[in-house]
């Protein structure tokens, strides 16, 4: 499983998992009128993938624009995603952490 950045060059960035990044950027494209790009991917154990990505949207709630589409530059949401990799991949309490929000 992948954790992934996708959105235009500049304007709100998507982050997300996938099985397949490319397929997830292919499917977002057709209802999308700005053109996007996947501007990030990291691989992520499918036992993490969905923890980590919560950890992500929780400390990006104050610049959550919708859904999961956060008011970022693609450059800033790479530096997120690879910040919370190395910070919770190998940490044993990020899911009681996350149970107490």
């Amino acid at each position: 499983m992948f954790l992934y950045v996708i959105g235009p060059l500049d304007g709100p960035q998507k982050i997300g998992i996938s099985k397949n990044p490319h397929s997830r950027l292919r499917s977002l494209q057709t209802g999308h009128p700005t053109k996007l790009f996947l501007n990030h991917s990291i691989e992520v154990p499918k036992d993490r993938v969905q923890l980590l990505e919560r950890m992500i949207h929780q400390d990006l709630s104050h610049r959550r624009t919708n859904g999961e589409w956060f008011d970022l530059s693609p450059k800033e949401a790479e530096e997120l995603l690879e910040f919370t990799i190395i910070r919770w991949l190998e940490d044993e309490t990020l899911k009681s952490r996350l149970n107490r929000f």
